[in-house]
């Protein structure tokens, strides 16, 4: 059994927390999980933990709450925004997302 630390949203988050999203973005009204955003290229559904420092870098020094608050305010009617999770502590290399 490994112990980690779940962060609230008064704790700071720090460069070698992990973080993940809790939610998926489907691809239009299918059932398709896409892995890349198809008009930026960029990375979406990330479901492994991923180091602060490399995911939302400005955040870190900050509260998780305020992460939290600044991404579920976003203003975007076309897809929903997703909620994260952060953690602190040894999470098994298997459960990392890979990043290569």
């Amino acid at each position: 059994m490994i112990s980690v630390q779940i962060l609230e949203d008064d704790d700071v988050i720090l460069a070698d927390d992990l973080v993940r999203q809790l939610s998926l973005t489907y691809t239009g009204q299918s059932d398709y999980l896409a892995t890349t955003a198809t008009y930026g290229g960029g990375p979406i559904n990330r479901l492994g933990w991923i180091r602060a420092d490399v995911v939302c870098p400005f955040w870190v020094g900050k509260a998780v709450g305020k992460f939290r608050k600044a991404m579920l305010g976003r203003d975007r009617h076309a897809c929903e925004i997703s909620n994260y999770e952060f953690v602190r502590g040894p999470v098994p290399k298997s459960h990392m997302e890979d990043l290569s």
